[in-house]
């Protein structure tokens, strides 16, 4: 299935671009871009602390939004809430991926993994050429919720935070004059081909992306589990 091209346009809600809840289902309540989502199998809806959150299963879930007027490339904060339902050992685990329409890098923008030991944040920086960043170690327990914040602008660099605390950092300018194909979650979106399946079993919650790079007052509240007030 071929990924929906949109025209760009000005977010209704002030910076936010793209909100899914997952309270009933994975249909964004907020998108910027095309809602339907190109890929939508073996997902399901658990109740957690406040509300419900969606849940893959290793080898067997697709979830995947379209891209085009979702994200921006320019700039931009995804953020979300990820918990691992299964042990964290073994390969790399996809958290969040950002795919870009142009066949280069393997289609990658931004990339965020785990490996059970460091985070990773893999991203195309046009003329810089592709680079991954790799966090300090972290642990990261089974069950357990935490809250991520990728960061990009191509004016300063890009960052990872985790529950607040930024945990990568890369700042230089870069150009990256691409498109945003699609946002994966749990697995590469490889768009343009049959995108793969999760390989881990893991919930996400609260899925937000923002047009800009957030203030730390901004990212705290979104770890904090609300949502900024933007201008």
């Amino acid at each position: 299935m071929l990924f929906v091209s949109v025209s760009l346009a000005a977010p209704a809600n002030p910076g936010l671009l793209f909100y899914a809840p997952f309270e009933k289902n994975a249909t964004p309540a907020i998108s910027n871009g095309s809602a339907e989502i190109p890929y939508n199998r073996s997902v399901t809806f658990a109740q957690v602390k406040v509300g419900n959150a969606a849940s893959v299963a290793a080898g067997k879930s697709q979830l995947i939004y379209d891209g085009p007027g979702n994200v921006y490339s320019k700039a931009g904060t995804a953020s979300f809430f990820w918990r691992a339902d299964d042990s964290l050992t073994g390969k790399p685990t996809i958290l969040l991926d950002l795919s870009s329409l142009e066949r280069t890098d393997y289609a990658r923008f931004l990339q965020l993994t785990y490996d059970g030991n460091k985070l990773s944040l893999y991203f195309s920086g046009g003329n810089l050429g592709g680079r991954t960043l790799i966090s300090k170690d972290i642990s990261i327990a089974a069950g357990q919720w935490n809250h991520f914040a990728l960061c990009w602008d191509q004016s300063r660099g890009v960052a990872v935070y985790m529950n607040g605390a930024e945990v990568i950092s890369f700042t230089s300018p870069w150009v990256y004059d691409g498109a945003i194909a699609a946002i994966g979650l749990g697995l590469r979106t490889n768009p343009g081909f049959r995108p793969d399946l999760t390989s881990f079993s893991a919930s996400f919650d609260e899925l937000r992306v923002y047009d800009r790079w957030l203030d730390n007052t901004s990212l705290q509240t979104l770890a904090k589990g609300q949502a900024p007030q933007l201008a």
